[in-house]
């Protein structure tokens, strides 16, 4: 960490020329204890040190996402201050103020760009995970209540790139309505009741349906699966959409599926 790092840098050059000078004089066998036991307190010292700093969560720091655009803006702004600093000039500090305003122009961009709100059906196998994101918030919906996916792929990266401040996760639902579509989920249970008629289905968990008789009654739009289901029963889903001309999207292959 950078603590740990104004910390040990101004020694390491002690330690290392220490740690070669003894070598030297073990090999010679004219090693003294003394020095031996001091070097050898120094590097304890050192490495607890060291350790104390890694428990202190504060000196942590995690998710950090930059952009390309920030990654790039900031290397022009830093590349721009050196020169600065080397040559002050007036067409130097113009540079240093246009890649300042670069950076601020990119941070803002991203911050309108992760304001948005989506609906994701995540890709993650043999997992049925669906988040809503609104702003900086984001919900995810599992049927596995016990474990948390906050820190595990792919809501971790989700986080982090989206700029995520407040999280939570949340039971399942079995159906749902977002932007005016509604989504309805069918699972191994084979179990759904209603009257209305349905823009998506979902399927996960290998139900044992008859898709042409849902697709009658329902009259869905589209029919999405996950890596949950079986493979022999996703082939044949998918056969049956492409008879019936319905948009079959399988996440397994093709990644997430977002509703903007």
């Amino acid at each position: 960490s950078f603590l740990t790092n104004l910390i040990v840098l101004p020694f390491l050059g002690i330690i290392l020329g220490g740690g070669i000078l003894i070598i030297v004089l073990a090999l010679c066998n004219i090693l003294p204890d003394s020095i031996a036991t001091l070097y050898n307190n120094l590097i304890e010292l050192l490495n607890a040190f060291i350790s104390w700093v890694a428990d202190l969560d504060q000196f942590i720091l995690q998710d950090i996402f930059f952009s390309e655009g920030k990654l790039i803006t900031s290397y022009i702004l830093i590349i721009c201050a050196v020169l600065y600093w080397k040559k002050s000039t007036p067409q130097q500090l113009i540079y240093v103020l246009v890649s300042f305003i670069l950076v601020l122009g990119n941070n803002i961009w991203d911050t309108k760009k992760t304001a948005q709100n989506q609906l994701i059906i995540f890709n993650k196998n043999r997992k049925t995970l669906v988040g809503f994101k609104e702003k900086n918030t984001l919900k995810v919906f599992n049927n596995d209540t016990l474990k948390n996916y906050k820190n595990e792929y792919p809501i971790k990266g989700y986080r982090v790139t989206e700029n995520i401040k407040q999280y939570s996760e949340q039971l399942l639902p079995k159906i749902w309505s977002y932007n005016h579509k509604k989504v309805l989920i069918i699972d191994s249970l084979e179990v759904y009741s209603t009257s209305k008629l349905i823009d998506v289905i979902l399927l996960i968990e290998s139900p044992k349906i008859n898709l042409n008789r849902i697709i009658d009654s329902l009259q869905p739009e589209q029919v999405i699966v996950n890596g949950s289901n079986y493979l022999y029963l996703k082939k044949q889903w998918e056969k049956t959409c492409m008879t019936r001309k319905i948009p079959f999207y399988d996440i397994s292959k093709k990644g997430a599926f977002i509703f903007e």
